[in-house]
């Protein structure tokens, strides 16, 4: 019986929320959790941006299997989720490498991402002798002129240390997170809309049942 109040004070609050849309507290904290991993790896790169690409293509394909053996309103987000998330994989299979390029990128969403991309300052410069970070005002630019009537231009510190410039993250980690990031809410985002409109048409079905 005590159960009663609460369980009903929860189906309130879900109508309550607009568009007919329904969280619950698990999916609130899975989706920070997954927003808080992108976001570490969008500034980490390396391994942990290939991971989280990663896992968000065995989440793809779990709701894939979601899709055809699920039910109910699980079965409609599923599909919804996959459909969002194709969409996009598409999109970047059209426009091709250059979307995971900032600097080249043409789809609206990756224009939108590149300036965080640039606003991280991702350069950087690395002992060549240490592969320590050194910096960049202690990074020196020496012209250097061969017989061969070929220059170098060559980066060292004040004691002739070579150093070499680097990205870090590296531009294609970045946006392989951002896009990672980007067909997984285009799937969250269209898996809610097909629930909301599942349950939309079970309603009208059963108040038509009703009805006769």
């Amino acid at each position: 019986m005590s159960d009663q109040p609460a369980a009903e004070a929860s189906r309130t609050a879900r109508r309550g929320l607009p568009f007919g849309l329904q969280f619950s507290l698990a999916e609130a904290f899975l989706v920070a959790l997954y927003l808080c991993v992108a976001v570490a790896a969008a500034k980490a790169g390396g391994m942990l941006a290939w991971l989280t690409a990663e896992a968000t293509l065995v989440l793809f394909f779990a709701f894939v299997v979601a899709a055809i053996l699920a039910r109910g309103v699980a079965r409609a987000f599923a599909i919804g989720f996959v459909i969002g998330a194709a969409a996009h994989g598409l999109f970047l299979f059209y426009f091709g490498a250059s979307e995971f390029n900032p600097e080249e990128a043409k789809l609206p969403y990756s224009k939108i991402v590149a300036p965080v991309w640039t606003a991280l300052e991702p350069e950087a410069y690395v002992s060549l002798s240490t592969g320590k970070e050194v910096p960049s005002d202690e990074v020196e630019s020496i012209r250097r002129s061969y017989d061969s009537g070929q220059t170098e231009i060559r980066l060292q510190t004040a004691d002739g240390s070579r150093v070499q410039k680097v990205e870090r993250p590296a531009r294609e980690d970045f946006m392989l997170v951002a896009h990672a990031l980007g067909a997984a809410a285009a799937g969250y985002v269209l898996g809610k809309l097909a629930a909301v409109l599942y349950r939309r048409r079970e309603r009208t079905t059963a108040s038509a049942v009703d009805a006769s």
